[in-house]
């Protein structure tokens, strides 16, 4: 069975933006150039798809999502 081609993955809003609009939060979480889009927003945290990119066609969900989202994010 091939892999879903999108991942869906929690971010957590860490201190500070309780207030920030859900685009740029996950603009601030998201490595740079890494694809993504924002479905949805649940208070404290946002539901959001990343897609594979070229190296990660394979790669696990958990692999994916660590290496998607900045590191400085990792402990929200």
């Amino acid at each position: 069975m091939a892999p879903q081609k999108r991942v869906e993955i929690r971010i957590s809003r860490p201190p500070g933006y309780e207030d920030v609009h859900p685009d740029l939060v996950a603009e601030d979480a998201m490595r740079e150039d890494w694809p993504y889009e924002v479905l949805q927003d649940e208070g404290a945290d946002l539901l959001v798809a990343v897609d594979r990119v070229e190296g990660y066609e394979r790669a696990a969900k958990r692999e994916l999502a660590a290496d998607a989202v900045k590191a400085t994010w990792q402990k929200y």
